[in-house]
């Protein structure tokens, strides 16, 4: 699998959504992410407009030495590992000021005070901007519903159906000094949309996926179970004790 193929499968579902990028490029990222389909330079294009993810990329590329589209980079954004520590936070903060200012996007205010979380063991993955992101107002509305949609949940499949897979995970939840997980719980999660044929994951009961905004996005082994979940655990952490002092 190759990185562009590996941003398809977690980019489809708030693509879908109309969340991030353009809606008509939907299609095209799913037969991607399904089953490889499409030209990569094309790919690569479709993906410099979303500006989170694109921008996170170049970040961590660039502080590496590697291509945005490297397998390793795209996982490090979406999944966690060791490229993340080698970012350095006045990067990172600069990446904010200059990227995501835009009338689209954050205003200079907006991206002042998301830049200033950058600190402490704070590290540029996906669940970062999410928990900061989503607190600076805007879209889509800041629910914790929406929240737990849009950070990188896993968990295992207990049943499998005709499109979809019911998957027991631990759901994000509002406590007493910021995020935490809450009790198990069941979820529905799509894994396949009609008319556009393939399976996003080859998966079966038992195994263990992460999803993204209520669709499946990669089976997951278990180094990357344990990454996501670090990378997650740590960055909330983190950002709650932030928000103690």
């Amino acid at each position: 699998m190759n990185g562009t193929r590996l941003a398809a499968m977690f980019a489809f579902g708030p693509n879908c959504l109309d969340y991030c990028g353009s809606k008509k490029d939907s299609e095209k990222i799913y037969l991607h992410a399904s089953a490889g389909k499409g030209n990569e330079n094309e790919m690569r294009e479709i993906f410099s407009r979303f500006t989170g993810m694109n921008s996170y990329l170049e970040l961590i590329a660039g502080e590496n030495g590697k291509n945005p589209f490297d397998y390793e980079v795209v996982e490090a954004y979406w999944l966690g590992n060791k490229l993340l520590k080698n970012v350095s936070k006045e990067k990172w903060r600069e990446m904010i000021l200059t990227k995501f200012v835009s009338k689209e996007g954050l205003s200079k205010a907006q991206a002042k005070a998301y830049a200033q979380r950058v600190r402490g063991e704070v590290v540029p993955h996906h669940s970062f901007h999410v928990m900061t992101v989503f607190t600076l107002g805007g879209k889509p509305e800041p629910t914790i519903r929406n929240i737990d949609s849009c950070r990188i949940p896993w968990g295992k499949i207990i049943e499998e159906r005709e499109n979809s897979f019911v998957v027991e995970y631990n759901p994000l939840a509002l406590e007493k000094n910021g995020f935490g997980f809450g009790k198990n719980a069941g979820i529905e999660v799509l894994n396949s949309v009609p008319g556009l044929g393939g399976k996003l994951v080859l998966a079966s009961e038992g195994d263990t996926i992460a999803f993204h905004w209520g669709f499946a996005a990669k089976k997951l082994g278990e180094s990357e179970r344990k990454s996501l979940e670090k990378c997650t655990s740590e960055n909330i952490g983190a950002l709650n004790a932030q928000s103690l002092r």
